[in-house]
């Protein structure tokens, strides 16, 4: 992930695939709630973006992803540099 908003995560929950996110993001990454709470809204606008979140964009939850730092290389197989 190249950072944790809602149109780079969406449909993240329907793949087997390991996740890997920007430290900065992880946790937004692991948790739709804390997602929302980083908008910093009001309570009940944070609930609302939670399930807009769940429901428009389709935001599950990926505990098990993984993060990484800046400088970070991932080798995607033999393509081109």
């Amino acid at each position: 992930m190249s950072h944790a908003h809602e149109d780079h995560v969406a449909g993240l929950g329907r793949y087997g695939a390991p996740v890997h996110a920007h430290e900065d993001d992880l946790a937004a990454v692991r948790s739709r709630a804390v997602m929302a709470a980083g908008y910093g809204l009001p309570p009940d606008a944070t609930e609302q973006t939670e399930a807009m979140l769940r429901d428009r964009f389709h935001v599950r939850d990926r505990p098990d992803a993984t993060g990484f730092t800046d400088g970070a290389v991932f080798d995607l197989g033999g393509g081109a540099p």
